[in-house]
């Protein structure tokens, strides 16, 4: 670690950088920035309510209940309250779910993208003649999976050949130019342009005309020509994959005319090509293409469906298999491949009520609790994105309630009535690690639990256990209750099962994908007798190598023992958990929306995932986006709130809130160390549990029943579902004008809204 002496000059530098940062900062405020300040005072005053709410009240003889409470001993226990739900629960948990429901599946894609293509397994030239002749002023085509280039050549007679160039370039004095090879643009303004330009002898195929690369997959692409239009009838297309792991999919094609108009095109020889005509959108949104990371989840999502290898293996399989059934009963479209992240997003919305509700006991309290998360901006956002962050959040939210559900069995219950819902918290835990690597931060806080539990159990044990004399019969009393050290014996074997044993077979099987592709004919059964017997019978073998090996690493000597091209499920799948490691480590590339967990816990840098800009029929410039960030009013209150748990947690030797400050340090502690590139939405499990906390708070004052308290947690929620109601557009992309980001959503010039 370099360590950069204080000097006068580095202090200088440091202020100077300060100062410079600050008057940016003033300097690029909006006129929205009055509704942050105005979100920061009900914050603020939510809070000191809270305080206030927690005094004895005046004129009365409450100080002195207060002050024996306070005096009188305590001892810690996680044996938490259960308050089972009641016919009153039934409609405020409908009524939320429906409502939220509606607001996340609305526009959330568009169903008609080519479901066939052509697909090109090796460098491979199509050729095509049109009914008749036309002028071509632009090309278009939606872009499938796997990566490469194509050639597209066109003639008017069959003889002579006119090829779509496409070129990069670079603005300069003036003008565009031809960027360099190798040249460095940063800083300066590019683009990829194309011009037609005579077909280079020797046959088809030398020019390139439109790029399949990974950034352009599961998307409409247009390319006007620089130049004009050409006639044309016959047409040569070249195809030309990276590789041949899986085929290179051009979806569709798309001819324009001169004036810019889609073409009517009857071809012979073009199957797959122009068969889906009435596809093609009048104009390329989120609702016909793919944005951010689905340009690799959906695709991998896509492969298992099709047995092939995928090509993204830098998380875990089984979030891309959960994604793959929307595709399966929707299409390959972007409803389909957006439908299962949005449907768990919704799903986590009762679940999360039932477990405020057993937690608390009180119906507006569980009610207000999960509308937090409900309307928190990022749980829309991310449930709606076909990547697999939802997924781990939701097995998380499952596992801690089924753990909660544990720690809720009292004392001296025989251990059938523990094992259910242990059971049920490893298996989903299991689940969510196959889903996102992120979930295993999630054990630490199940393990920390489950070892207090066990402890705080043991005196509570010891309670029950001791006997007591009789007055009536003068004898003394033995209690039955099991014996704590066989329960606690039982209890830890069987979650080693559960914790262990289980997650790493849920976990294996979720690899069974990837061995099929591989070639592996075993079938289920076959390949899980596979899995059971690696351990005894190739496990050694790699271990024997690795010692022999010269390598210094001696991890990497035992994976490099175990052959790359193996189709064991348990060889694919131990190679690429060293492949993923690896990965993440290397992930340090800048990127223009990353941001830090100090910025993460003032809502300071959203990701910007989406930006179109259109314009209205009067001519008024409009811009569709969506950015992943938190509804900031949950954002902020949810950080003050941890702190007033924690402290009550210690004062009050609390169970309740001892249980939320383990789940939000699980979830963020890990976070503090790793040194890739970070952004908003690592947050996003986190915020899921500072919503308990505001839900302690609310509880508390409930509790006090202080004049004003329904208004101050109504109040509250009703500004959450309001903010909710004001960023809705900047959410799901709906188009808006530019003045109302500037009068209501950009509120710190960080923002890009």
């Amino acid at each position: 670690m370099n360590v950069i002496p204080l000097t006068a000059e580095t202090a200088r530098t440091f202020w100077d950088k300060a100062l410079s940062g600050l008057a940016w900062f003033f300097t690029s405020l909006s006129p929205a920035a009055v509704w942050a300040i105005l979100g920061i005072a009900v914050c603020v005053a939510f809070f000191v309510y809270y305080w206030w709410c927690l005094k004895p009240r005046p004129h009365s003889l409450e100080w002195v209940s207060m002050a024996e409470e306070a005096a009188r001993p305590r001892r810690m226990t996680l044996t938490l309250p259960h308050h089972k739900l009641t016919r009153r629960d039934i409609l405020p948990v409908l009524l939320l779910t429906a409502v939220y429901a509606f607001t996340a599946f609305f526009r959330l894609g568009g169903f008609t993208d080519p479901q066939s293509a052509r697909s090109f397994s090796q460098r491979e030239t199509v050729s095509f003649e049109l009914a008749e002749e036309v002028t071509v002023g632009g090309v278009g085509w939606f872009a499938g999976i796997g990566t490469g280039d194509y050639s597209l050549e066109l003639s008017a007679d069959g003889e002579t050949w006119t090829a779509l160039k496409a070129v990069d370039e670079v603005w300069e004095d003036g003008a565009w130019r031809a960027q360099e090879p190798g040249e460095d643009t940063s800083g300066k303004t590019t683009r990829l342009a194309y011009y037609w330009e005579d077909a280079l002898p020797g046959g088809a195929g030398a020019v390139q005309s439109m790029r399949q690369g990974y950034s352009t997959l599961l998307k409409w692409h247009k390319a006007t020509v620089e130049g004009g239009a050409v006639p044309a009838r016959y047409f040569r297309l070249t195809g030309d994959p990276d590789n041949s792991k899986s085929p290179m999919d051009l979806g569709e094609l798309v001819l324009y005319g001169a004036d810019g108009g889609m073409l009517a095109v009857s071809a012979d020889g073009a199957d797959g090509l122009f068969d889906e005509q009435d596809t093609v959108p009048e104009r390329s949104t989120y609702m016909d293409s793919s944005y951010f990371d689905e340009i690799y989840h959906p695709r991998t999502a896509l492969e298992h469906l099709r047995n092939i290898y995928p090509y993204e293996v830098s998380h875990p399989p089984l979030g891309k298999l959960i994604l793959s059934v929307g595709i399966l009963i929707f299409g390959m479209v972007p409803f389909g491949w957006r439908f299962m992240g949005t449907l768990f997003g919704v799903l986590m919305v009762p679940i999360l009520y039932i477990f405020l509700k057993n937690l608390f006991g009180k119906t507006p309290v569980a009610l207000c609790g999960t509308a937090l998360f409900t309307f928190d901006f990022m749980h829309l956002v991310q449930t709606r994105i076909a990547t697999i962050d939802t997924y781990g959040v939701f097995f998380i939210l499952v596992s801690y309630y089924f753990m909660y559900r544990w720690l809720a069995v009292p004392a001296g219950k025989k251990l059938r009535w523990h094992i259910p819902p242990l059971f049920l918290s490893g298996l989903f835990w299991g689940i969510g690690c196959a889903s996102k690597w992120t979930v295993v931060y999630a054990g630490a806080g199940l393990a920390v639990m489950w070892l207090l539990g066990m402890i705080f159990k043991s005196r509570e044990w010891a309670d029950l256990s001791r006997p007591a004399w009789d007055e009536e019969n003068q004898a003394m009393l033995y209690p039955s209750v099991p014996r704590f050290w066989v329960h606690a014996l039982a209890t830890t074997l069987l979650s080693v099962v559960f914790f262990v044993v289980i997650p790493l077979s849920v976990y294996t099987v979720s690899y069974f994908p990837y061995a099929s592709a591989r070639g592996n004919e075993g079938g289920f059964a076959g390949m899980a007798v596979q899995s059971a017997a690696w351990p005894a019978e190739k496990l050694p073998g790699y271990l024997a190598e690795a010692a022999h090996s010269d390598a210094e690493n001696g991890v990497k000597a035992f994976f490099d023992a175990i052959p790359s091209d193996s189709d064991d499920p348990v060889d694919i799948m131990m190679h690429n958990q060293y492949f993923m490691l690896t990965y993440h480590q290397g992930v340090h590339t800048p990127h223009p929306y990353q941001s830090d967990w100090y910025e993460w816990i003032v809502d300071g840098r959203p990701i910007l995932y989406y930006r179109d800009y259109g314009r209205t029929a009067g001519g008024e410039q409009t811009v569709s986006l969506f950015a992943s960030f938190n509804n900031p009013l949950v954002s902020w209150l949810g950080l003050a709130a941890f702190f007033a748990v924690l402290i009550r947690t210690v004062r009050k030797k609390n169970g309740v809130g001892l249980f939320i400050v383990i789940s939000v340090l699980s979830q963020f502690v890990p976070w503090l160390s790793i040194g890739r590139t970070l952004f908003a939405y690592h947050y996003f499990p986190t915020i899921l549990f500072l919503c308990f906390a505001v839900t302690y708070l609310m509880n508390d004052i409930f509790d006090r029943r202080r004049e004003g308290y329904r208004l101050a947690v109504y109040g509250f929620t009703g500004c959450v579902v309001l903010l909710y109601a004001v960023f809705y557009p900047a959410l799901i992309g709906l188009y808006t004008p530019l003045w109302y980001g500037s009068y209501f959503l950009r509120w710190f010039p960080s923002w890009p809204l």
